[in-house]
């Protein structure tokens, strides 16, 4: 047999390539030059890492593998400024196009325009792996100094320096340098350079001065009101008075300044005062309210006419009376105080009470404040009531005075007359003074409640009064009949504690309502006045008590009644309420919610409020709790095997309305939209979905999202 060994040809692609980083890549042929096919691995190049690709021939044609190794060169960036501000009247730069660096290329557009902003891209030429640069031109456009435009100046006014620097910070310098008061003038600025800003020119007015055309004398009468003095001439002009107000005690000189910026001279005013004339009429009048005032004369004694104020005298209250002179007289007004003295009340007693028996009291002629005077009638009768009237005696302006004398029969003290009181009872002491206001003495002095008795008040003296009896009596103590014992449960609606006992007792129980929760003592303490004892109502109260658990078992969300240790669950009845009131479970301390959850067409919107009741006979107490979240939470694991066990993603309990899952990659493989419950188990298209982990995104009937993951599994 003959044997002919063929040599490995070596496909002729280029072992070596420079690439520019981020630059496309060329592809890599599947053909070599000299004819041998293959694969490459990596199958296409990564222009931005330094790599190896390897070419591998087909089978069959008795080649090599052959490598290229391939060099990323990093890109340059240019090194020209970014950014540039122009001012609209600059010569804008040319544009280099050769960057510091070395780079040349060309601009876009090629030539700066200094009358709008823009942006300038250098575009590299090729070959030199370099990046494009750009440079952003800004053009400010030219600030105009704010001085101001015009100056008003008097002649005499000293000028303002010109100010080389404006309020918006533009310098430079005036032409003229300085202004000039006497002639009217256009001063221009111009900025430095370098500045941006226009020029600004500032017109000067020169302005003649005016004189303010008030009067320059006035007269006034010493102490007459003076008049406020204008800030304003008739010809217009405003300023200031020093002084500020005229003095219309003294003369003097009253110099009028112009504010500033009007271009008017100061104005004098001379003001004289004329002394004024005192009216010399009496200054006070005392009198008594029944005299007869005199006329109020309207010229004074020396000479002065004029009018009062009030016209007339009231002699029955105190009062200033001014005269004020007719005008032209240069005379002050005069004040008369008239001062009305009071009538005295004689000081003598007003009442006097007297018993029948009493010997009255002779009548005084002269009051305790020193009034004289008689009374009618002259003597006190001691029989019958009366009035006595003083009248005081001429000259002593005082009133007159009644004295009222009551003849008051024997009074009886208004006090109790008999009392009751049972043996415990404190006694009450026995009041000195009566309910009508006797004062006197008891026998005995303090009441004895063991003994019937009788106490006997006698009056004081002087207080025509009589003896008083109080007839006390003592009374055995009644037991109020209720009863003492009573059984509830915690539930029961106690019942009114009555505040009358069968056999008639009234009073008053602590505490006043029963605590069907609790054990207690209830005391009934009976109204004063009974002569009846304390009872106690002793409650008993039958309770028991529990505790509401909530856990996940199986996946299933179970609720649970846990009684307390002296109770067996199996003590009890239990009722399962909704949040309708409708009953959704009975006489099972554990309640399945998501079994519940399951059978319902419209499932329940979390947080959701449900109820129990546990009873113990006739006893019962019911507790409201919250599910807030489906405690058992989001499947993670779908094994759709027809085992019964988590065949389906499951989301019944959480009002899904939207439901998508996403590989992953980020592709969407499921998308439901309607009322979801477990409608998803691996399917996708026409086939089931690879085993892998799987994220999918919910949307729930109350607005609410959630995403998560889920490992399908077969």
């Amino acid at each position: 047999m003959s044997v002919t060994i063929t040599p490995e040809i070596i496909p002729d692609f280029d072992t070596s390539l420079t690439l520019c980083s981020g630059n496309s890549a060329p592809i890599l042929a599947i053909t070599s030059p000299n004819g041998i096919t293959g694969t490459w691995n990596p199958t296409a190049i990564n222009s931005s890492v330094n790599g190896n690709y390897i070419f591998t021939p087909n089978t069959g044609q008795c080649a090599t593998t052959s490598t290229l190794s391939v060099t990323i060169t990093p890109e340059i960036i240019p090194d020209f400024a970014t950014t540039l501000t122009l001012c609209p009247t600059d010569i804008p730069p040319i544009l280099a196009t050769t960057s510091p660096n070395g780079i040349t290329g060309i601009w876009n557009p090629t030539v700066i325009n200094s009358s709008v902003n823009g942006n300038y891209i250098f575009t590299p030429n090729t070959g030199q792996c370099a990046a494009t640069s750009n440079l952003t031109v800004t053009i400010t456009p030219e600030i105009i100094p704010d001085f101001a435009t015009t100056l008003t100046v008097c002649p005499t006014d000293t000028p303002p320096i010109l100010a080389t620097t404006s309020p918006n910070g533009i310098i430079g310098t005036w032409n003229p340098t300085a202004i000039n008061s006497s002639v009217n003038g256009n001063y221009i600025f111009t900025p430095n350079t370098g500045q941006c800003a226009t020029t600004s020119t500032l017109s000067v007015t020169i302005t003649p001065e005016i004189i303010p055309d008030f009067d320059t004398s006035l007269t006034l009468c010493s102490g007459n009101s003076a008049p406020i003095l204008a800030t304003t001439s008739p010809n217009g002009i405003t300023g200031t008075w020093n002084p500020t107000v005229i003095n219309s005690s003294v003369n003097g000189n009253y110099i009028f300044t112009p504010n500033t910026g009007q271009c008017a001279t100061t104005s004098t005013l001379s003001v004289t005062i004329t002394p004024e004339i005192i009216p010399d009429f009496a200054t006070t009048l005392t009198l008594c309210p029944t005299d007869i005032p005199p006329v109020l004369a309207t010229t004074s004694p020396n000479g002065i006419t004029g009018t009062w104020n009030p016209t007339a005298i009231n002699s029955s209250v105190n009062g200033n009376y001014i005269f004020t002179p007719n005008t032209g007289q240069c005379a002050t007004t005069s004040t008369l105080s008239v001062t009305i003295t009071p009538e005295i009340i004689p000081d003598f007693d007003t009442s006097l009470t007297l018993c029948p028996t009493d010997i009255p009291p002779i009548l005084a002629t002269t009051s305790p404040n020193g009034i004289t005077g008689i009374w009618n009638p002259t003597a006190i009768n001691s029989s019958v009531n009366g009035n006595y009237i003083f009248t005081p005696n001429t000259g002593q302006c005082a009133t007159t005075s009644t004295l009222s004398v009551t003849s008051t029969p024997e009074i009886i003290p208004d006090f109790d007359t008999i009392l009751t009181l049972c043996p415990t009872d404190i006694p009450p002491i026995l009041a000195t003074t009566s309910p009508n206001g006797i004062t006197g003495t008891w026998n005995p002095i303090a009441i004895n409640s063991s003994v019937n008795g009788n106490y006997i008040f006698t009056p004081n003296t002087g207080q025509c009064a009589t003896t008083s009896t109080l007839s006390v009596t003592i009374t055995p103590e009644i037991i109020p009949d209720f009863d003492t014992i009573l059984t509830l449960c915690p539930t029961d609606i106690p019942p009114i504690l009555a505040t009358t006992s069968p056999n008639g007792i009234t009073g008053t129980w602590n505490p006043t309502v029963i605590n069907s929760s609790v054990n207690g003592n209830y005391i009934f303490t009976p109204n004063t006045g009974q002569c009846a004892a304390k009872v106690t109502l002793a409650v008993n109260v039958s309770s028991f008590k529990y505790s509401v658990s909530q856990e996940c078992i199986d996946n299933n969300y179970f609720i649970k009644v846990i009684p307390n240790s002296d109770f067996k669950t199996s003590d009890f009845n239990y009722s399962w309420i909704d949040d309708n009131g409708n009953q959704i479970g009975y006489n099972d301390a554990t309640f399945n919610f998501t079994e519940y959850s399951e059978r319902l067409n419209n499932k329940p919107l979390l947080p959701l409020q449900l109820k129990v009741i546990v009873s113990l006979e006739s006893c019962e107490i019911e507790q409201v709790f919250q599910i807030a979240d489906n405690l058992c939470g989001i499947p993670n694991v779908v094994s759709p095997n027809d085992d019964g066990i988590n065949d389906n993603f499951n989301l019944s309990s959480y009002n899904v309305n939207n439901l998508k899952i996403f590989n992953r990659y980020g592709t969407e493989v499921y998308n439901f939209q309607g009322k979801y419950e477990n409608q998803w188990y691996g399917q996708w298209r026409n086939g089931k979905l690879p085993t892998g982990t799987y994220f999918y995104i919910i949307s729930t009937q109350n607005g609410e999202s959630k995403a998560g993951w889920v490992f399908l599994s077969y």
